[in-house]
């Protein structure tokens, strides 16, 4: 019974896999609010060009941990939690795989810095 119970905790962590785009953890009514912020972060990436919002599956940043953060702070702050399709724990850990960007900190930490960049206010871009 343990290995069924091991197995579902594994699904409701992780209910994406290596093919799962972004536009799919974000709900239908924020899709063009997502192709937006991927066009105003586009000079953080490592590719320089904006992503095609409806197929990318992984973010390269090319900036430090904070700018990160609040790249990520920036679509939260416009979508909300009703903007994504799960939990914002999910989207947290969905960010921090490998095979999604190359965020090299915990999901904790992002958590953590984003929410408070939300909670203390989004400082302006420098």
């Amino acid at each position: 019974m343990s290995k069924v119970r091991a197995a579902r905790q594994q699904k409701r962590r992780y209910p994406f896999t290596p093919k799962t785009r972004l536009f799919d953890m974000v709900s239908a009514q924020y899709h063009m609010t997502l192709a937006a912020w991927l066009a105003f972060i586009a000079p953080y990436l490592k590719c320089g060009m904006v992503p095609n919002w409806k197929t990318a599956k992984r973010l390269d940043f090319k900036c430090r941990k904070e700018r990160t953060a609040w790249c990520i702070a920036l679509l939260l702050a416009k979508i909300g939690k009703e903007g994504l399709n799960c939990k914002k724990s999910v989207f947290f850990r969905y960010l921090t795989t490998s095979e999604h960007s190359n965020i090299e900190m915990s999901e904790q930490y992002l958590t953590t810095l984003v929410n408070n960049m939300l909670r203390l206010g989004i400082p302006p871009v420098n």
